[in-house]
């Protein structure tokens, strides 16, 4: 399933996000290893902010570099540029700023184990790929995250890769984070006929309403001070939907069907996904194209990685499961 899954990446997709469940869950090192297995081809590394320092900013503990192969391209700041003066070639100033400084895009002339920093906004990390696609590049990836404003939620990748690590938890927290992901990506896409998919909407009485409201933040009251709501058809969320949210809705909307604009906005627990999931639609979807997995943790709580690799597998049998420990 590896190799095929490997195969797919080297044919089928241009740019794929490896996106993490927790900090330090493993990225940098799988994106090494996928990366030596394109050395051979044009590629870009790309990343949200900061990657392959010497020092983790939070934690302090030491992090691996990025392996670069020669004739990849990179986005990078000025103190990597006179760093590895000798080992790359500056294509072009970027309208970036990342930790004060101005980004730059650079291509490696030989191998090198650096330091990427890259935009920080999704729309700004994708425009980035593209313009590396258009200087020849095969394959794009980036080291990104698992957020309602991330990557992942880019129409625009090909595919996604969930990295989890023991640095965020234990097996049963492993297991049900990755539970809840994969049941975000089974919820059914939908087309909705609205004029606004920024407000808040609803259908009532074979009428669509568009509200004010951009988010449901603090906003369930005037939610349901609506006339009827509880009888809607449905009700449209465009942003972050919590489960403080959830809490003080549910209960009086049972009959409503619940409509997101992506699956990533829907932050619930697995137990209360659980209970919408007959009931839930999205505009966008999300597809788990692999599941890596790294049983070390910087913070010493290291898991059996057969324990976890076994678990993992026997659970998420239709997704190529790539464990760390064994590459």
């Amino acid at each position: 399933m590896r190799q095929h899954f490997l195969q797919k990446l080297g044919t089928d997709w241009k740019l794929a996000a490896i996106v993490g469940l927790s900090k330090n869950a493993g990225k940098t090192t799988f994106l090494n290893w996928i990366v030596s297995k394109f050395a051979d081809k044009k590629i870009g590394i790309i990343t949200t902010g900061r990657d392959g320092e010497d020092n983790d900013l939070v934690g302090g503990h030491k992090k691996p570099k990025v392996l670069v192969p020669a004739g990849s391209f990179f986005s990078t700041g000025e103190k990597v540029i006179k760093r590895e003066a000798n080992s790359i070639k500056i294509i072009t100033k970027l309208p970036y700023i990342a930790g004060g400084q101005r980004l730059w895009l650079v291509q490696a002339t030989e191998q090198i184990y650096s330091e990427i920093i890259g935009p920080a906004t999704a729309f700004d990390q994708v425009e980035l790929a593209k313009k590396i696609i258009s200087l020849g590049a095969n394959h794009v990836f980036i080291d990104g995250s698992l957020d309602r404003k991330s990557i992942a939620l880019s129409d625009e990748i090909d595919a996604l890769i969930l990295v989890a690590g023991a640095s965020g938890g234990d097996l049963n927290y492993i297991n049900k984070e990755i539970s809840r992901i994969a049941l975000l990506a089974d919820f059914p896409k939908i087309k909705i006929p609205i004029e606004d998919y920024t407000k808040i909407s609803y259908k009532l009485d074979n009428k669509i309403f568009t509200t004010e409201l951009d988010s449901i933040l603090n906003q369930e009251k005037r939610i349901l001070e609506i006339a009827d709501i509880d009888e809607a058809e449905w009700i449209y969320f465009p942003k972050a939907f919590t489960s403080i949210n959830y809490e003080k809705l549910h209960s009086a909307l049972k009959k409503v069907k619940f409509i997101f604009y992506h699956p990533l906005h829907i932050q619930l627990k697995y137990n209360q996904l659980e209970r919408i999931v007959t009931k839930t639609f999205v505009l966008s979807k999300i597809k788990i194209d692999a599941i890596v997995l790294n049983s070390y943790s910087v913070k010493g709580n290291h898991l059996d990685c057969e324990l976890l690799r076994s678990e993992i597998r026997n659970r998420f049998s239709e997704i190529p499961v790539i464990d760390i420990t064994e590459i």
